[in-house]
């Protein structure tokens, strides 16, 4: 699918595609490309950190709970990307055209996320047990609990891509780099240590918290 994609998009975008080597432009994209290597890598060592310690301190009974829980905020995670990929050219264009405006523009889409993200929190924290009991097997229906804690992160994740987009625009997105290797970090420790005490809930307070910190 996403062959098929390109393929559509390059003739449609025939006609702005020259073969030109401008190699003080390639040298600003790989040095801005480098810090999102690693911060990729960071990014599947947190969605895994949890599971691995789940499946090492607990069972696979209680992973497969934590499992169906991390598939329905997934779900969730697809709605902030779309908010995330509506925002950025905007608020780009904003940044480049007048400051104020975007700062303006800033404070109030900081505003509305909350609000809105508030209501939808409440109404899947009011609705999430009926919705695990219509979608899963009677087995799963208790990782509902782990759902209404887990559901935070995504809405966290969404607040990163508001506030970090000034080091994206200034090209510091090494900072953010550093960011994510001290919450890798410390989500490796809240883990270890809250995963025992909580069980799986644990391995939830440990995902929330560090995206909290972010």
């Amino acid at each position: 699918s996403y062959l098929i994609l390109f393929l559509i998009l390059l003739f449609e975008f025939r006609k702005f595609i020259k073969i030109n080597f401008q190699y003080h432009i390639i040298k600003k994209i790989i040095k801005y490309a480098m810090p999102l290597l690693p911060l990729t890598f960071l990014w599947f060592l947190i969605s895994i950190t949890d599971r691995i310690y789940i499946s090492n301190f607990l069972n696979l009974a209680v992973l497969g709970l934590y499992s169906i829980a991390a598939k329905f905020v997934l779900g969730i995670n697809f709605l902030i990307d779309i908010f995330h990929k509506s925002w950025w050219p905007i608020i780009m264009k904003s940044i480049n055209d007048d400051f104020l405006v975007y700062n303006t523009l800033f404070n109030k889409v900081l505003r509305y996320y909350f609000c809105i993200s508030i209501l939808i929190l409440s109404v899947l924290n009011l609705t999430s047990e009926t919705i695990f009991y219509i979608f899963t097997g009677k087995e799963y229906h208790n990782a509902f609990e782990l759902f209404n804690i887990l559901i935070l992160q995504p809405f966290l994740f969404g607040l990163f891509y508001i506030t970090s987009i000034g080091m994206w625009k200034d090209n510091k997105n090494i900072l953010i780099l550093y960011s994510v290797i001290i919450i890798t970090s410390i989500n490796f420790i809240l883990n270890y240590y809250l995963i025992p005490i909580f069980g799986a809930k644990g391995a939830a307070y440990s995902t929330v918290i560090s995206f909290l910190i972010l």
